[in-house]
């Protein structure tokens, strides 16, 4: 008898425990989402922001090899080429990411704009992309694509969209995996160095 009155203690123990750790979860989360969905984006910082790949706040920007939408070879720290960028990562076709490009257009967040690039990474061939669903925002943004593979491989990017800042001297100043759309132009300036 005393063995199963032990194992209830312990049972209940480790529910409150478990308890007390989702909730705590959920707490954060919320907390993080509330402030970039209230419109306090300007209470973020890099590190708050979910980083569900291998890339490191303030580590060099990998070489990983891209293609231009004109089908020239090039490398990612290239495309940067020491300038202040900020890469938007999706997949053609992702809902998500023609959201959040409907909404940079919108917003008037475009390439040269307060002294920063702004790069639209496809994730994919070009050969086997339909361009035509690239092709509006190729005016706005340069386009590169890349394998997923070698993205996955190289970066760790898996979940689209995915946002890049990149420092003047091709570093990482943020990754952004999940509530990518109330980045702005405050965050971007801010961080982006």
């Amino acid at each position: 008898m005393p063995t199963g009155h032990f194992s209830f203690k312990t049972g209940v123990f480790y529910v409150l425990l478990s308890g007390a750790v989702l909730f705590l979860a959920i707490f954060l989360g919320i907390r993080a989402g509330l402030a970039v969905q209230g419109g306090r984006a300007g209470d973020l910082t890099p590190k708050m922001l979910p980083n569900q790949t291998l890339l490191k706040i303030d580590e060099p920007l990998p070489d990983m090899p891209v293609m231009s939408l004109d089908g020239l070879p090039s490398t990612l720290r290239d495309i940067a080429g020491g300038k202040k960028t900020v890469i938007a990562v999706v997949m053609p076709g992702c809902s998500p990411c023609k959201k959040l490009l409907a909404q940079w257009q919108n917003a008037g967040i475009t390439d040269g704009a307060h002294g920063r690039q702004v790069v639209l990474l496809a994730a994919g061939s070009r050969e086997k992309r339909d361009l035509s669903e690239l092709a509006a925002f190729a005016e706005s943004y340069p386009v590169y694509f890349c394998d997923v593979t070698a993205l996955d491989d190289v970066c760790g990017i898996s979940s689209f969209p995915s946002i890049l800042g990149i420092g003047g001297n091709d570093t990482i100043a943020f990754v952004a995996s999940s509530f990518v759309y109330q980045l702005d132009e405050t965050f971007f300036d801010r961080y982006v160095q």
